[in-house]
């Protein structure tokens, strides 16, 4: 699904709650723009982590989605794909 500017301009509200609050709740949908927002980025200079429940198999704690595990690289493009088990998204303040 592509990104639309609404749905990027939903999730760097979602940014800026996370960077003035520690941390924002946000949809899988917010979590796939998110991703968009920042490709081509080192996910690790980013002031914010993308945490996700199910990640690594832990079902009860949030923990620190890597870039390497949402994009898709393939001849026709590239794109971003969660695992159905990911249950719950955040975005926390880095630090």
């Amino acid at each position: 699904m592509p990104t639309s500017l609404v749905r990027l301009e939903k999730v760097t509200e979602k940014e800026r709650l996370a960077i003035t609050d520690g941390v924002a709740a946000i949809t899988k949908e917010q979590a796939e723009a998110w991703c968009a927002l920042h490709l081509g980025d080192n996910w690790y200079d980013l002031p914010l982590m993308l945490m996700a429940k199910g990640y690594n198999g832990d079902y009860n704690n949030f923990t620190e989605v890597g870039a390497d595990s949402v994009y898709e690289v393939e001849e026709s493009g590239c794109f971003i794909e969660f695992p159905p088990w990911w249950s719950e998204f955040e975005l926390w303040r880095r630090g």
